[in-house]
């Protein structure tokens, strides 16, 4: 939709394929939101049943499942990216590889107990540090392969 000539367009969230494929699962009264400011994550994040995190290239971090688990709130996630080395599936959440598994594992993403998936964002949050302390302490040192970015 756009405003008056005056003032700038806007335009309405579009809804992702995925979110449509999903949303005959969910609660009558679910809505797709769009962004939402720093001020509403904490909220918005820690009222949600899940988050769904359908990424499709590889992102080398993923904060946002750690804001959401952070809340308390379990991860449904797509296989790609930092997914894997932030999820502990089963625990603060579920992978997945393909819409079908995202529908068959979403009842029990919802069962995860919020609390443990607090717990383990906790943890993620203070061994993070450590492992990027202890990465740039012996740059040199091989680590393996990277999953994040190496800052050279």
């Amino acid at each position: 939709s756009t405003t008056r000539s005056s003032e700038r367009p806007t335009t309405l969230p579009q809804i992702p394929p995925v979110v449509t494929t999903l949303s005959p699962l969910l609660r009558a009264d679910t809505e797709f939101i769009g962004e939402i400011n720093e001020h509403e994550k904490t909220a918005f994040l820690g009222g949600a049943e899940a988050l769904l995190f359908p990424i499709d290239w590889p992102e080398p971090f993923g904060l946002v499942m750690i804001e959401a688990m952070a809340c308390g709130t379990p991860v449904l996630a797509f296989d790609c990216g930092s997914v894997r080395e932030v999820v502990d599936h089963g625990v603060t959440g579920h992978i997945v590889s393909s819409v079908d598994e995202a529908l068959a594992t979403l009842p029990q993403t919802l069962a995860l107990n919020r609390a443990q998936v607090r717990d383990g964002a906790a943890i993620l949050t203070f061994l993070m540090p450590v492992f990027v302390d202890l990465m740039m302490d012996d740059p040199g040192k091989d680590w393996g392969k990277p999953f994040y970015p190496v800052v050279a």
